[in-house]
């Protein structure tokens, strides 16, 4: 039984994570309603959203960069205390830099819950005008 367990756990940590970018979302939301699922009901939100594939729609609200071109961009949620904080991937960077706040955009990740934003991982942005 042993045996079985370890060769399930190595398989299940060396399987290879797939590429966000080129996969369906498995949900569509605005980031008003996503961070609102999270506020009203976190257990609940964390069944539905973390681990799923997130297409998530909303206002460029703040972009962070550094010299390592890692990315994050904040979409406002309509709460002053939380909003969804997007981490992208290393060449996604390009498009990152061009976004503006206020903008409009639609960005695809990996829900990770909540902690004092909804966390997007393995980001990419799908399209960044309505």
């Amino acid at each position: 039984m042993l045996f079985i367990a370890g060769g399930f756990a190595i398989f299940y940590i060396s399987r290879p994570v797939s590429d966000i970018r080129t996969s369906s979302p498995d949900i569509e939301i605005t980031a008003k309603d996503l961070v609102r699922f999270f506020e009203e009901n976190e257990q609940e939100a964390n069944e539905k959203f973390v681990n799923k594939i997130i297409l998530v729609k909303g206002k460029v609200l703040e972009i962070s960069t550094d010299s390592t071109k890692a990315s994050s961009v904040f979409l406002d949620s309509g709460n002053l205390l939380s909003a969804v904080a997007c981490s992208f991937y290393p060449e996604e960077y390009g498009k990152v830099i061009k976004l503006q706040p206020g903008e409009e955009v639609e960005i695809k990740g990996v829900c990770t819950g909540k902690l004092a934003d909804v966390i997007l991982n393995r980001c990419s942005i799908t399209e960044n005008s309505f």
